[in-house]
């Protein structure tokens, strides 16, 4: 509790009082939470849900990356933005959203799509990244990477009522490769501008993708390696499918007899 008290101010402790009771976290937990440092890639659906329990848990350093600008269509659940933000970057707007709910937090604004050796500058430098967009081609980079760099990648997804997210870790055999091999073809690939989502699944899903970020910066609880969980919104459950490394995997190769449980 000294070195909490040493290097948390009067205001963080009582900011992060209550999570700080519980046994994993302490004061030192709260530590390497403030010395940690996450990467966000997509500040949408998931992303927006994810970097609000990012910030507000006290995660040191939070780079949010994302082109896009905030339109209509995104206000049903992209939780950090209101109507007058319309036009706005977003990568900006949830910027100053966060700041405001937690000035104690620093936070990159990245208002670009990131890929090639800038996004391998930005894994690297980072602890977790937290995939978050609907690009398939993103969630394949960023496993690559991750397994590449020793990070730990958080991936989501999410579609109509259902969503799924996967964690991978660098020196980790298992990776997203192993489950999907690569993106489907553009014309098999449904988004959610197409196949439609409902922002509750999306904030469930956002914030689980916050809970296993925080999970692997305090070292602690058994993370989504080598399982995936699915959410069926619908039917108002979990699975967990447990998969086994593909054999010859570009990415981590796997060894071993490729299969799921279910």
């Amino acid at each position: 509790m000294l070195d909490a008290l040493e290097m948390l101010g009067p205001e963080e402790l009582e900011r992060y009082s209550r999570q700080m009771l519980l046994r994993p976290m302490g004061g030192t937990g709260q530590i390497r939470l403030k010395k940690g440092s996450i990467l966000v890639l997509g500040a949408g659906g998931l992303g927006c849900p994810a970097l609000l329990y990012l910030v507000t848990a006290g995660v040191g350093r939070v780079a949010i990356s994302d082109p896009d600008r905030v339109e209509l269509s995104n206000l049903g659940r992209q939780v950090l933005f209101h109507h007058q933000m319309i036009g706005e970057r977003k990568a900006e707007a949830a910027a100053r959203v966060l700041h405001c709910l937690n000035p104690n937090v620093k936070i990159d604004v990245l208002p670009e799509r990131l890929d090639g050796p800038h996004l391998g500058r930005l894994v690297s430098a980072c602890d977790v990244v937290i995939e978050a967009t609907d690009s398939f081609d993103s969630k394949f980079a960023v496993n690559d990477l991750a397994l590449k760099l020793g990070k730990t990648a958080v991936i989501g997804a999410v579609l109509g009522f259902s969503g799924q997210i996967t964690t991978v870790r660098g020196g980790e055999r298992g990776c997203y490769r192993c489950l999907f091999e690569g993106p489907p073809a553009a014309d098999e690939a449904r988004r959610c501008q197409d196949a439609g989502i409902l922002g509750a699944v999306a904030g469930i899903m956002g914030a689980l993708q916050a809970l296993e970020a925080i999970k692997a910066l305090l070292g602690v609880g058994d993370l989504l390696l080598r399982r995936i969980l699915q959410l069926d919104g619908l039917g108002s459950g979990f699975r967990q499918v447990e998969f086994r490394p593909r054999p010859g995997c570009s990415a981590c190769g796997g060894a071993g007899r490729a299969s799921a449980r279910f």
